[in-house]
Protein backbone atom coordinates (compact mmCIF):
# COMPACT_ATOMS: atom_id res chain seq x y z
CA UNK A 1 0.00 0.00 0.00
CA UNK A 2 2.68 2.53 0.97
CA UNK A 3 4.62 1.73 -2.22
CA UNK A 4 1.68 2.80 -4.37
CA UNK A 5 1.25 5.96 -2.30
CA UNK A 6 4.98 6.72 -2.60
CA UNK A 7 4.87 6.32 -6.39
CA UNK A 8 1.85 8.60 -6.68
CA UNK A 9 3.53 11.14 -4.41
CA UNK A 10 6.69 11.07 -6.57
CA UNK A 11 4.68 11.64 -9.74
CA UNK A 12 2.71 14.51 -8.19
CA UNK A 13 5.91 16.11 -6.92
CA UNK A 14 7.50 15.86 -10.35
CA UNK A 15 4.50 17.66 -11.89
CA UNK A 16 4.79 20.67 -9.60
CA UNK A 17 8.53 21.29 -9.50
CA UNK A 18 9.69 23.41 -12.44
CA UNK A 19 13.39 23.54 -13.25
CA UNK A 20 15.43 24.08 -16.40
CA UNK A 21 16.16 20.38 -16.87
CA UNK A 22 12.50 19.68 -17.48
CA UNK A 23 12.89 21.41 -20.85
CA UNK A 24 15.27 18.70 -22.09
CA UNK A 25 14.00 15.94 -19.84
CA UNK A 26 17.38 15.51 -18.16
CA UNK A 27 19.52 17.54 -15.80
CA UNK A 28 22.94 19.02 -16.58
CA UNK A 29 24.47 16.43 -18.86
CA UNK A 30 28.11 17.15 -17.99
CA UNK A 31 28.35 13.70 -16.45
CA UNK A 32 27.72 12.14 -19.85
CA UNK A 33 31.37 13.02 -20.49
CA UNK A 34 33.71 10.22 -19.30
CA UNK A 35 36.27 12.64 -17.82
CA UNK A 36 33.62 14.39 -15.73
CA UNK A 37 32.18 11.05 -14.65
CA UNK A 38 35.63 9.90 -13.52
CA UNK A 39 36.03 13.10 -11.49
CA UNK A 40 32.62 12.47 -9.90
CA UNK A 41 33.52 8.88 -9.00
CA UNK A 42 36.79 10.03 -7.42
CA UNK A 43 35.02 12.82 -5.52
CA UNK A 44 33.61 12.23 -2.05
CA UNK A 45 31.52 15.38 -1.78
CA UNK A 46 28.71 14.81 -4.31
CA UNK A 47 25.76 12.48 -3.76
CA UNK A 48 25.24 10.41 -6.91
CA UNK A 49 24.12 7.00 -8.08
CA UNK A 50 25.60 5.27 -11.12
CA UNK A 51 23.25 2.75 -12.75
CA UNK A 52 24.30 -0.01 -15.15
CA UNK A 53 21.10 -0.88 -17.01
CA UNK A 54 22.58 -3.92 -18.77
CA UNK A 55 21.86 -7.55 -17.86
CA UNK A 56 23.52 -9.00 -14.74
CA UNK A 57 25.76 -11.26 -16.83
CA UNK A 58 27.25 -8.30 -18.71
CA UNK A 59 27.57 -6.28 -15.49
CA UNK A 60 29.57 -9.13 -13.95
CA UNK A 61 31.88 -9.22 -16.98
CA UNK A 62 32.77 -5.60 -16.32
CA UNK A 63 31.24 -2.37 -15.09
CA UNK A 64 32.12 1.14 -14.01
CA UNK A 65 33.39 1.43 -10.43
CA UNK A 66 30.54 2.22 -7.96
CA UNK A 67 27.81 1.25 -10.47
CA UNK A 68 24.68 -0.55 -9.26
CA UNK A 69 23.26 -3.12 -11.62
CA UNK A 70 19.59 -2.40 -12.29
CA UNK A 71 18.67 -3.98 -15.63
CA UNK A 72 16.37 -1.85 -17.76
CA UNK A 73 13.45 -4.25 -17.46
CA UNK A 74 13.70 -4.19 -13.64
CA UNK A 75 14.08 -0.45 -13.03
CA UNK A 76 10.51 0.18 -11.88
CA UNK A 77 10.73 -2.46 -9.15
CA UNK A 78 14.31 -1.68 -8.07
CA UNK A 79 14.64 2.05 -7.61
CA UNK A 80 18.30 3.11 -7.45
CA UNK A 81 17.92 5.74 -4.72
CA UNK A 82 15.33 6.86 -2.18
CA UNK A 83 16.35 10.49 -2.75
CA UNK A 84 14.58 11.87 -5.83
CA UNK A 85 17.19 14.64 -6.13
CA UNK A 86 20.28 12.40 -6.20
CA UNK A 87 22.27 12.72 -9.42
CA UNK A 88 21.63 9.47 -11.29
CA UNK A 89 23.87 8.60 -14.23
CA UNK A 90 22.63 5.72 -16.37
CA UNK A 91 24.58 3.70 -18.90
CA UNK A 92 23.66 0.68 -20.96
CA UNK A 93 24.38 -1.15 -24.19
CA UNK A 94 23.91 1.91 -26.40
CA UNK A 95 23.13 5.60 -26.24
CA UNK A 96 19.51 4.78 -26.99
CA UNK A 97 19.24 2.18 -24.20
CA UNK A 98 20.71 4.58 -21.63
CA UNK A 99 18.26 7.29 -22.74
CA UNK A 100 15.32 4.87 -22.44
CA UNK A 101 16.40 3.86 -18.92
CA UNK A 102 16.85 7.53 -17.96
CA UNK A 103 13.36 8.31 -19.27
CA UNK A 104 11.89 5.58 -17.06
CA UNK A 105 13.64 7.10 -14.04
CA UNK A 106 12.33 10.57 -14.98
CA UNK A 107 8.81 9.15 -15.20
CA UNK A 108 9.25 7.61 -11.74
CA UNK A 109 9.95 11.08 -10.32
CA UNK A 110 13.74 11.36 -10.34
CA UNK A 111 14.88 14.88 -11.22
CA UNK A 112 18.66 14.66 -11.80
CA UNK A 113 18.96 11.89 -14.36
CA UNK A 114 21.77 11.81 -16.93
CA UNK A 115 22.00 9.27 -19.76
CA UNK A 116 25.74 8.53 -20.03
CA UNK A 117 25.52 6.38 -23.14
CA UNK A 118 27.00 2.95 -23.85
CA UNK A 119 29.38 1.11 -21.53
CA UNK A 120 31.83 0.99 -24.46
CA UNK A 121 32.14 4.78 -24.21
CA UNK A 122 33.67 4.26 -20.75
CA UNK A 123 35.93 1.37 -21.73
CA UNK A 124 37.22 3.35 -24.73
CA UNK A 125 37.98 6.26 -22.39
CA UNK A 126 39.93 4.21 -19.87
CA UNK A 127 41.62 2.15 -22.56
CA UNK A 128 40.21 -1.35 -22.01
Amino acid sequence: MSTAIERISKKITSLFIKTEYFETGFCDEKYSDPKNLLNLIESDNIDYCLVDSRDKRDYEKGHIKTAKNVPYYLIEGNLPSENLFTIIIVYGYSKRSSIKAAEVLNELGYFNVVPFGPYSKWTNFIGN
